[in-house]
């Protein structure tokens, strides 16, 4: 600390935070440019933030301000920095601000086409500006679900709408591609079954299934542009296309007769009952199928030739299904360990223990992956499931015994507890030791949940077997045994205190001594008693020796302090020193010097002598600025003194008095009891100053307790009105009313924050209230508007005269039945709004429609549609038949969930 204090200063490396930002802060533009380095310097290792920003401010030079950009502390500054001189490095950091300052769309895309990673292209998206951002989808749909993932997961609990929008690309892309999944399946069969119908001569199927692949093609047309506007390999449509026109209408082949085929199909379920293996049923049943199928493309079979079909193609894909299943679950048994001979130690016990535990969650999982085969219940087992069970029901048999052997195990340690306390009755120690050591072995062979029930019962005798041995080792013991354990307790533990030790290994060896000469039989204990001493000793020999070589650094360092001392004095120029630094130099430099201690008494003696005498030539160069600043102080006082009794305002008097503080403290140093009695007179004369200011600050405090008070009953009222309001009652009108009175009221802003902190952590559960309210009132409306339609639906449909429940339904009188797939697209917008799933059969249309509003869109979030409008729009069509129902139902229950809160 000395050497720093005796190092000269650099504006910008000043102690004081403040000092190094009022240095920066002055510095010119030349000064800036200049400095450079020494700024950039400082903004990368400055321990105060605010000073590294300032820094960052003042620097011209874009390389320097480059290397900042990975510093993360100040990367933002330095980026923003960058900015304004317009720099055009490549660097994420900058790229973030200037995405964030971005002016128009096509800067927006040109600063994200710059970018190959999608997680930084999320991390931009987020940062460009709100309108821009549409700009920003075309390169994150082109990192597929990669770049729209990322931007999910950055957006979470960040950016509502960049979230939502995100999950919305991420559920279209996703819906896309299973429709060309979709589409190129069905094309796929419908291509097969063409050149199929065309071999067989089926004219009618032919012109159905080509009228089906015609359709493939054009769905696969008009949606090539979401194809490509979502990074999606488009659906192969000319393939489709070129095999519609390769392939001609066949001429109509004869009649066939299905009586051979049906007796066929008999035979087969015959065999399948019988157990046949299934790669003999499988070749025979897909003949038997081709042709099944190539004669009804010529002629239809009637509905019992049918039926019997249906039914046994039924059977087959079960038992087919069944065994698709077993032969995809590579079941592997599992080895039955040998039962009846358990080991006896517990180490090898424990170990059984284990193997158990595994082989039960072992068995258990082979019995579900056997029961989810669900093999049909009239078609035998084949002879690898039956291996299968068989080898489950051995585990099963092998766990039974296992758990057998643990009951036996646990009972015979309850009987050895008992003989314990028996033989402890009966006064037989050395029996009741044995016992404990048999149920010892007996606790650590059980597992831990059996061995647990006995342990408080087992300590309990080991208890009473201890304090038996206890009396018997207190009978037996002698005084030179116990010298002998206290220094081998010396010679086996690390000392806290060496010199202590030391001190302890004498008195016990003082001790030893005085119990006489040893015989011939205890020289073994003398031995190792001289042994024991010898080890204690080490650790107290080397401190000393460290001793040594600390007396001998503490002279070197103060031998050092002086020739800093000498040098200081050397190159000092009195008349313009700094005498606070001085005579914190002679402050510092004597604390020190006590600091290091202790020294050789000899060598030191002559070191002190010279010490003191720098220090004295130091005192007399301060002791003549001391007289010069206590006349300062006088006038300061003197000054208070005037002023405490002039006539001038209390707060034109506390203003000059903090001015004559502020003078007091820019005084140099004064020896310490002059300065504190001119401090006590001067301190007096500002009491009385401060006092009449006091006065009109505790009037003003009156009025500001006032009107925190009425600030607390605003929140109270809140309170009990949150207390007592239910979803159904809680007024909006009310809290904004509150609201109001609280804004009105002028408090300072330290004690409005808690206060308005507590209000808001009050009115945001009062507002779930409202929203729970406004909730339960919505749904409540859709079940009214939901009755309504269906009873007035079933009006229409049995042609009774209902009167409208409201006029809304009043239009319905005159239209005519609304068509089937009015009802269904707008049943499927109601669950694309709520997120919900549509059956199989809908997902093409499902996915028309959320493509159509993604090109409307383009990305945007979509103006959300309030449930009750779409369950008014749905009440104005009609008449609505039977048809209804089913979507009426999936219409009203996508509402509901569009009604819950987010």
């Amino acid at each position: 600390m000395l050497s720093t204090l005796l190092k000269s200063r650099n504006p910008l490396s000043a102690r004081n935070a403040e000092k190094r930002l009022s240095a920066i802060a002055e510095l010119t533009a030349a000064d800036a440019a200049k400095l450079g380095p020494e700024l950039a310097a400082c903004a990368r290792n400055d321990v105060d933030l605010r000073v590294r920003l300032a820094a960052i401010k003042q620097i011209e030079d874009r390389s320097l301000l480059a290397e900042l950009l990975d510093e993360a502390a100040v990367a933002g500054a330095a980026a923003a920095r960058l900015a304004d001189l317009g720099a055009t490095l490549e660097h994420p950091a900058l790229r973030q601000e200037q995405m964030r300052r971005a002016p128009s769309p096509q800067e927006a895309a040109r600063l994200a086409s710059a970018v190959a990673d999608p997680e930084a292209l999320a991390q931009l998206f987020l940062l460009c500006p709100e309108p821009f951002r549409d700009a920003l989808l075309p390169a994150l749909r082109a990192f597929g679900d990669e770049g729209l993932a990322a931007l999910e997961k950055h957006s979470r609990n960040r950016d509502k709408n960049a979230n939502r929008a995100a999950r919305v690309e991420r559920q279209a892309r996703r819906e896309l591609g299973q429709f060309a999944e979709q589409l190129s399946e069905r094309a796929a069969r419908l291509e097969d079954g063409l050149r199929k119908a065309s071999a067989q001569g089926a004219p009618a199927q032919f012109l159905h299934l080509k009228n089906e692949l015609q359709g493939c093609v054009q769905a696969a047309e008009r949606q090539r542009e979401s194809f490509a506007q979502y990074g999606l390999p488009a659906p192969d449509a000319d393939r489709w296309r070129n095999a519609i026109q390769a392939l001609e209408m066949p001429e109509p082949a004869p009649a066939p007769h299905f009586d051979g085929l049906v007796a066929e199909l008999r035979q087969l379920d015959e065999r399948m009952a019988a157990g046949t293996p299934f790669a003999e049923l499988e070749q025979s049943r897909e003949a038997l199928t081709r042709q099944w199928l190539a004669a009804a493309d010529r002629a239809k079979p009637d509905s019992s030739e049918q039926a019997l079909f249906e039914e046994i193609s039924h059977r087959y894909r079960e038992l087919a299904d069944a065994q698709a299943r077993w032969q995809k679950l590579d079941f592997q048994e599992a080895e039955v360990p040998p039962s009846g001979k358990w080991p006896q130690e517990p180490e090898a016990l424990q170990a059984l223990w284990a193997a158990g535990h595994d082989l039960e969650k072992a068995l258990g999982a082979l019995q579900r992956k056997l029961d989810g085969v669900r093999w049909p219940a009239w078609a035998p087992l084949p002879a690898s499931m039956q291996a299968a069970q068989s080898n489950i029901d051995a585990l099963a048999d092998f766990q039974r015994q296992l758990a057998d052997f643990q009951k036996t195990l646990e009972e015979q340690l309850a009987e050895a507890v008992e003989r314990i306390a028996a033989f402890l009755a009966e006064g037989r120690l050395q029996a009741a030791q044995s016992a404990l050591g048999e149920a010892r072995k007996m606790e650590r062979s059980l597992p831990e949940h059996l061995a647990r029930k006995h342990r408080k019962a087992l300590a309990e005798g080991a208890a009473r077997i201890g304090e038996w041995q206890d009396w018997q080792a207190f009978a037996t013991s002698d005084k030179r045994q116990a010298l002998l354990d206290a220094m081998r307790a010396l010679a086996e533990e690390a000392p806290d205190d060496p010199k202590a030790q030391a001190d302890r290994i004498k008195a016990l060896r003082r001790d030893w001594n005085a119990l006489g000469s040893l015989s011939r039989d205890g020289r073994s204990k003398q031995a190792e008693f001289d042994r024991l001493a010898e080890r204690a000793f080490v650790p107290c020999r080397a401190h000393f020796t460290e001793q040594a070589e600390l007396r001998e650094r503490n002279l070197e360092q103060r031998r050092q302090i002086c020739e800093q001392l000498e040098g200081y004095l050397d190159d000092v120029d009195w008349p313009s020193a700094d005498m606070r630094a001085a005579d914190r130099i002679m402050r510092i430099a004597r604390a020190e010097w006590r600091a290091h201690r202790p020294v050789d008494r000899k060598r030191g003696k002559e070191l002190s002598a010279r010490f003191e005498k720098l220090q004295e030539r130091i005192h007399a160069q301060v002791k003549k600025a001391w007289e010069r600043n206590l006349g300062l102080k006088r006038n300061i006082v003197a000054a208070a003194e005037r002023l405490a009794t002039s006539e001038a305002s209390a707060a034109q008097k506390a203003e000059q008095a903090k001015a004559l503080q502020r003078q007091w403290r820019e005084v140099g140093t004064t020896p310490r009891k002059p300065d504190q009695q001119l401090w006590q007179q001067f301190r007096e004369h500002c009491d009385r100053i401060f006092a009449g200011r006091d006065a009109d600050e505790k009037q003003a405090s009156a009025q500001l307790e006032a009107i925190q008070a009425q600030a607390n009953g605003i929140c109270e009222a809140l309170q009990k009105a949150l207390d007592e309001a239910r979803p159904a009652t809680a007024d909006r009108a009310l809290l904004a009313r509150l609201r109001r009175e609280l804004d009105a009221l002028n408090l300072p802003e330290r004690r409005e924050r808690p206060l308005r902190k507590r209000f808001d952590e009050i009115a945001r559960s009062y507002n779930q209230l409202i929203l729970a309210g406004e909730v339960e009132r919505l749904c409540a409306e859709l079940e009214q508007l939901k009755t309504w339609d269906r009873e007035f639906s079933r009006a229409e449909a049995e042609g009774r005269a209902m009167e409208p429940p409201a006029p809304l339904f009043q239009e319905r009188a005159a239209n005519g039945d609304v068509p089937v797939s009015a009802l269904r697209r707008l049943a499927l917008e109601a669950e694309i709004l709520a997120g919900v799933e549509s059956p199989a059969e809908d997902r093409p249309l499902r996915m028309e429609l959320q493509v159509e509003a993604l090109n409307r869109s383009m990305g945007r979030r979509a103006a959300e549609r309030d449930p009750k409008e779409l369950a008014e729009a749905w009440c104005r069509l009609g008449p609505k038949g039977e048809a209804s129902d089913e979507l009426r139902e999936r219409f009203f229950q996508a509402l509901a969930k569009l009604a819950q809160p987010a």
